[in-house]
Parts: C-alpha cells; sequence; structure tokens
C-alpha cells in the first residue's frame, strides 16, 4: 500500500466510486487470502510430523482464529502504509511487530509485571486467542511453574479493541491522505 501511494495508485482510486472503508475491506481480503497459505503450511507440517490435538476439531479452529488474527494487523500494515510516505513504512511496521511479539508474550512465556503489560498488546490477545482450543487461557509462570488464566472474555476484549483501533487509525489517514490541499 506504501509504494502504491507512492507511484500514484491512489490518485487513480480516487477517480472511482471506492470509498475509503471499501479500500480498507478489499486490503484486508488481499491480506487473509495471503495468510492463508502459511497457516496451511504450518498446520499440515505440524501433522506430517505428530504434532496432535486433543480432539479433531481443535485443528479448523486453531486455524479459524489464526486466520482471525490476520485482521488487525493487516489494519495495522494498512496503518503504517497510510501514515508513511515511503518504503520506510514496511520497516517500521516491521520493527515495532517485533517489539509488540516480544511485550504481547509471543517469543516467550512472561511474568510478573512484564505479563500484565503485555495483556494490553495487540499480539497477546491473537496470541492467546488462537491458543485457546488448546489451553483454555492457561498460562505457566516462567518463575516458579504456577498456572493462571486469562478469562475468554478479555482475550475477545482486547482482538476487538485493537482490531477497532487500527481502523480507525486507517480511517483517519486515508482521509488524511485524500484530503486535497
Amino acid at each position: 500500500a506504501a509504494l502504491e501511494r507512492q507511484q500514484g495508485w491512489g490518485r487513480q482510486l480516487g477517480l472511482t466510486g471506492l470509498t475509503g472503508s471499501g479500500y480498507m475491506l478489499g486490503k484486508v481480503l488481499v491480506a487473509l487470502g495471503i495468510a492463508v497459505m502459511p497457516i496451511l503450511v504450518v498446520f499440515t507440517v505440524g501433522a506430517l510430523t505428530g504434532a496432535r490435538f486433543d480432539e479433531g476439531w481443535m485443528w479448523p479452529a486453531s486455524g479459524a482464529l489464526a486466520l482471525l488474527g490476520a485482521v488487525p494487523f493487516a489494519l495495522y500494515g494498512l496503518a503504517a502504509a497510510l501514515l508513511f510516505r515511503s518504503e520506510a513504512a514496511v520497516s517500521a511496521a516491521s520493527g515495532i511487530l517485533v517489539v509488540l511479539a516480544f511485550f504481547g508474550n509471543l517469543f516467550m512465556p512472561l511474568s510478573g509485571t512484564l505479563l500484565e503489560i503485555a495483556r494490553f498488546t495487540p499480539i497477546y490477545g491473537i496470541a492467546a486467542l488462537t491458543r485457546w482450543p488448546q489451553l483454555e487461557g492457561t498460562i505457566v509462570s516462567m518463575e516458579d511453574g504456577t498456572l493462571s488464566s486469562d478469562p475468554l472474555w478479555a482475550v475477545v476484549l482486547n482482538v476487538v479493541a485493537w482490531t477497532v483501533v487500527f481502523a480507525v487509525i486507517c480511517l483517519i489517514a486515508s482521509r488524511r491522505t485524500t484530503r486535497r490541499g
């Protein structure tokens, strides 16, 4: 999207009847289409190497939740493309995503204050929701191995809230970029 803006594609779209929200929907659908392939590859490799779920329904449920997790991050990527005017959008979005992944309890289990902070990050909700069919919100502490749990409503609220935040940023940024000076 950042390169499209640089090459003037936005002006072409401006001549059509496509609205800002229509553009966002199109970009999200493309991102979902692209996200299907790695999800299928990971699940196929897992099945071929002996990965197991307790019940068969957990395979498609985890895959569908992982795909659902692509929605807020498609909006995140689009927001970065709309806010930054060059290829720097990709670098900035990727760098911030790595930091969010660390603070989102994705790389290694966090505990204490870091875990409490992680619960408010965008990646935490997606990761917890994707793992929900297997773990039902269970978290193992790195300090002493004790178990705690996140309620499903809190995880879903995290995902919905961040999806809305990224969508609003996209709408504001797209209106800013199409405004006539």
